[in-house]
């Protein structure tokens, strides 16, 4: 054989002609699946489906919440930094709050955030946060103070039975957060 040149194909064998009734049936029906296989494949995109759906759903319910006031809680620690999803405005942020037991974090918006740049890592700060979302271990920071100067304060709504009002986080020099009606 020269160099470039092709082997010589090989014939392609005749098909098999059927032996029986059955084995005609086999190779001119249409291929049957298992329904046990049809389920098990299909399980797994149905599972993921419905994950990402119950996720967004959560997802919005946290981002459109009102702040529930009488779950507030304060946290005293160190700042830690922010940490964010991307540099777009709507981007998820964290606040990372280093407490003597854990480190903590609460979502900030990107104002809030922006607000935030004169901290420096190790920085005492006190954070007002609560859940938009009742049972949701997810918070919200409401209020932030650094060495008495207040950084963050965020009016929140509250609906009462007949009129909207404001609410503000106020603290004493020793006393924990209390919440004051306007």
């Amino acid at each position: 054989m020269s160099k470039g040149s092709r082997p010589p194909a090989k014939k392609a064998s005749p098909a098999r002609e059927p032996q029986s009734a059955a084995d005609a049936a086999v190779v001119s029906g249409p291929i049957k699946k298992n329904p046990v296989e049809s389920v098990i494949t299909t399980l797994p995109i149905i599972m993921l489906l419905g994950g990402l759906a119950f996720y967004y759903f959560n997802e919005r319910r946290q981002v459109d919440g009102q702040i529930l006031i009488d779950q507030i809680e304060q946290i005293d620690g160190a700042f830690s930094g922010i940490s964010a999803q991307s540099e777009k405005p709507e981007a998820q942020r964290i606040l990372w709050i280093k407490t003597p037991s854990r480190l903590r974090g609460g979502r900030v918006s990107y104002k809030q955030a922006q607000q935030l740049d004169v901290l420096t890592d190790g920085d005492p700060i006190t954070v007002w946060a609560a859940p938009k979302v009742q049972g949701s271990k997810t918070l919200w920071v409401v209020k932030l103070s650094s060495d008495g100067k207040v950084l963050i304060e965020q009016e929140v709504d509250s609906a009462n039975a007949d009129t909207q009002t404001s609410t503000r986080v106020t603290t004493s020099a020793n006393k924990p957060a209390t919440l004051m009606q306007q």
